[in-house]
């Protein structure tokens, strides 16, 4: 996902209970469908597929919320539990 969404990219996703729902903002970045919800997930691809404008906006939100993810900051993150842990 989050490489999806760093080439700006919205990703739509399941709301499965544990990853997607801690990345993608509904309607901002990406979509969640309810699990298993098939019907409702075609239905949201085509919406991006259809509608360019809301497309480019979410790849641009896309783009930036992959950020937060970048291997820098994360490793950051990593360096200061550990050192917190000592």
């Amino acid at each position: 996902m989050t490489e999806a969404m760093g080439c700006g990219v919205p990703v739509v996703s399941f709301a499965c209970k544990c990853g997607p729902r801690d990345i993608i903002k509904d309607g901002y970045n990406g979509f969640l469908v309810r699990e298993n919800d098939v019907k409702g997930f075609a239905e949201k691809l085509l919406h991006l597929m259809r509608r360019r404008d809301i497309r480019k906006e979410m790849g641009k939100n896309a783009m930036s919320s992959a950020q937060e993810y970048d291997m820098e900051i994360i490793m950051k993150k990593w360096d200061g539990v550990f050192k917190s842990l000592l």
